[in-house]
């Protein structure tokens, strides 16, 4: 047992439901490490994350894979692990970190909105439309990334697969 944790970690049940929000979705796994008391780094914990929301009127769903409350991060008694499984955070955390997996339902616009921090939008499956206030727009496909500098912007979710 490393740092109260079982040996064998529980792997999560998931959390796509029904085919909700896109048949066939894969489900998320996180995989959190740390050390044994011998120091050797371990692996704590093997899930699907600790919080899933909904968005809009079945738009999307938030995954909130970590989240941390401070920088540097303090990791002494596990201090990091305690604030993640406890705090659902907001759009983002002032000085912290937020790791958020959002799948959206094909064909689905969110409505414009602009955060008051830097996100960065990676592409894992499917394809993207982010569109711009002034009316520009890209294609992201499956390993492209955006630097969202707290930009005005709605997101379509083209397609799956």
């Amino acid at each position: 047992m490393a740092s109260g944790f079982p040996a064998e970690p529980p792997v999560g049940a998931g959390y796509v439901l029904n085919g909700f929000p896109a048949p066939g979705l894969r489900k998320t796994v996180r995989h959190i490490t740390g050390h044994n008391l011998d120091g050797q780094s371990v692996f704590l914990s093997t899930d699907c994350g600790a919080h899933h929301r909904v968005m809009g009127e079945q738009q999307a769903v938030a995954n909130i894979l970590y989240s941390t409350k401070e920088t540097p991060v303090d990791l002494n008694d596990e201090a990091d692990l305690k604030y993640a499984a406890e705090t659902e955070p907001g759009l983002h955390i002032h000085n912290g970190s937020v790791v958020r997996m959002i799948d959206f339902a094909p064909n689905v616009e969110s409505p414009l909105h602009r955060a008051v921090s830097i996100d960065y939008g990676i592409v894992v499956e499917g394809e993207f439309k982010l569109i711009l206030d002034s009316g520009e727009e890209r294609i992201m496909r499956q390993g492209d990334i955006s630097v969202q500098r707290a930009s005005d912007r709605p997101q379509v979710a083209q397609h799956y697969g």
